[in-house]
């Protein structure tokens, strides 16, 4: 069995500093084992400094891409099992998950989180993700306790939440990417659209689309996240402003129509997301800055809300164009949704993968620049912004309908109201209260998976 599996670690050096170890095997466990090797690159080396500091230009030439995508590939060769495990991943069946590499990175990492690992170059064969379709998963680990969405869609078919709030930027775009990628799944679906922007609104009125609703962004960060749990989205997209605060962790600024008026945005942190979306959210899109990056001493948003029970994540490595980003939206979006359309035709359950539609994603951003005549795939970095993270453990759907809704509500509010207090106030509580209300959290998500 083949498949690229490098696990990440921290280890303390002898004067106490620390160092990043990292070891390579297939996916089976079937080759040698081998002393760690070790991960000497940073973000702030001379190849991946360059690329965060370059502007995309279709029109010139750059070895910014290729020296920082083979100086990572030649990192992992440097592993004892690095080469071979590289090429039984070529020689696996395109497409299949033995042709993926996975990256396993420790959440409190922020270097390697923060490093292009989605560039992975080689001399002869190209960028590993776009000339060979072997894509890089960043895997987080979920702990026992968190929150796992079912894999069954409700009544009303596939819902999905989307806020499109990016101050200064008009969303029209991004929404009209957004409702072509569902018009094409061919399934029941609702989409909750909440903006600011008038434009969005008049797109929806005329539409006259029944499936389609406005809404105006709630004047709290509590009270959108609080009507977006309450819709219960299998997925939540959010185009918006990213904003780092080193050793403060990475927020999603939203807008209103106060903060169009010259008022405060919304500010989302992780804590806020991973409060409310992990309990029916199958994927999570966040179409705003640096949304995949770690802060200094920091974490990455899109990393905690899988390590919070999402089982799919997207985010963006660095700053992005809101053109690339309607780009992706659309490619990414209805290769996603097709895949959600053919795992339901099922008669039983069966795994969702959607890293394969991140390849559909970036294809839309290279396209973006297609009428430049030639391969712009060195020249513009936007199509490796895109990051897609993931758990260890396969995600299933269910066809069928689900249980007693009345029930299954009362079970989701019960187990929002524990989610949201241990939040806010796992600081004032002992450890022994803190793993009861955990505990009640699992059991409660024990039985809404059997409703749902």
């Amino acid at each position: 069995m083949s498949g690229v599996l490098v696990t990440i670690r921290g280890t303390a050096d002898a004067s106490g500093a620390l160092r990043h170890d990292f070891t390579v095997q297939s996916f089976a466990g079937t080759l040698p084992e081998r002393l760690d090797a070790v991960l000497v690159e940073s973000p702030d080396d001379p190849p991946f400094a360059a690329l965060r500091q370059m502007a995309s230009d279709p029109m010139q030439d750059t070895e910014c891409l290729t020296a920082a995508g083979g100086a990572l590939l030649h990192r992992l060769r440097q592993h004892g099992n690095g080469a071979q495990a590289l090429d039984g991943s070529f020689q696996a069946p395109a497409g299949s998950a033995e042709r993926e590499v996975r990256l396993h990175i420790p959440l409190i990492l922020d270097q390697p989180h923060n490093l292009p690992w989605e560039l992975l170059w080689d001399a002869g064969k190209g960028f590993l993700d776009l000339s060979q379709g072997l894509p890089v998963l960043r895997v987080i680990r979920v702990p026992e306790t968190a929150t796992r969405p079912t894999g069954r869609l409700g009544p009303e078919g596939l819902s999905v939440v989307a806020v499109l709030a990016a101050r200064g930027i008009d969303a029209l775009c991004e929404y009209t990417a957004l409702v072509a990628a569902l018009r094409g799944y061919g399934h029941p679906w609702r989409l909750r659209v909440y903006s600011p922007d008038d434009s969005v609104a008049t797109a929806i009125t005329a539409a006259a689309d029944g499936r389609i609703t406005h809404h105006q962004v709630p004047t709290t960060a509590a009270a959108l996240l609080r009507e977006v749990s309450q819709a219960q989205p299998q997925i939540v997209h959010l185009f918006c402003h990213g904003i780092a605060h080193p050793g403060g962790g990475a927020v999603l600024e939203v807008a209103t129509l106060l903060s169009a008026a010259g008022g405060a945005a919304l500010e989302l942190s992780s804590v806020d997301l991973c409060s409310h979306l992990p309990a029916t959210a199958w994927l999570v899109t966040l179409n705003a800055c640096s949304s995949a990056g770690a802060p200094e001493g920091s974490r990455s948003v899109a990393a905690e809300l899988v390590s919070a029970g999402v089982p799919f994540v997207v985010g963006m490595r660095e700053p992005a164009e809101a053109r690339i980003l309607h780009s992706f939206t659309r490619g990414f979006l209805s290769d996603v949704v097709a895949r959600i359309g053919t795992v339901l035709a099922h008669s039983n359950a069966q795994e969702l993968r959607l890293v394969g539609s991140m390849r559909a994603g970036r294809e839309a951003i290279r396209q973006h620049f297609a009428q430049v005549g030639v391969d712009v795939t060195a020249r513009v970095k936007d199509w490796s912004l895109p990051v897609f993270f993931t758990r260890p453990d396969p995600f299933f759907l269910t066809p069928g309908d689900p249980g007693d809704p009345l029930k299954l509500a009362e079970l989701q509010t019960q187990r929002q109201v524990l989610a949201e207090f241990l939040a806010t106030q796992a600081a004032t509580l002992e450890a022994g209260a803190i793993g009861a209300i955990a505990q009640r959290i699992a059991a409660l998500d024990r039985q809404i998976g059997d409703l749902s």
